[in-house]
């Protein structure tokens, strides 16, 4: 079941956030890595999104089902596919530029 993996997935991703947080000091606002695993959050909701959007594309019963539905759940996962790994891509980049300015400004106030 589709939307069983995504649910363990997000209380996984919970459990493990506070398993960080404790051994982190508090702070007022969100580090980077609080902003990271807010959007870890956001792109498992939306893969649980798009595991109840290939349910409703795709047809209820496979065995009496026309190739028509089957073939517009496939694409729905394919172009889903492509669009995470894009996604997760540019926000691993950017989270890493984002990383390297913190680094360069902490060395520049060192000096």
């Amino acid at each position: 079941d589709r939307l069983g993996l995504v649910s363990s997935l997000l209380l996984a991703a919970i459990a493990s956030k506070f398993v960080v947080s404790s051994h982190l000091p508090r702070t007022p606002y969100m580090t980077l890595l609080d902003k990271y695993i807010l959007v870890s959050y956001m792109i498992i909701v939306a893969v649980g999104v798009e595991s109840i959007a290939v349910k409703q594309v795709g047809c209820p019963k496979m065995s009496s089902c026309s190739n028509d539905f089957v073939e517009d759940a496939d694409l729905v996962d394919l172009c889903s596919l492509v669009a995470y790994l894009v996604l997760v891509g540019c926000l691993h980049i950017w989270f890493w530029l984002q990383k390297r300015s913190i680094a360069a400004a902490r060395a520049k106030a060192a000096e």
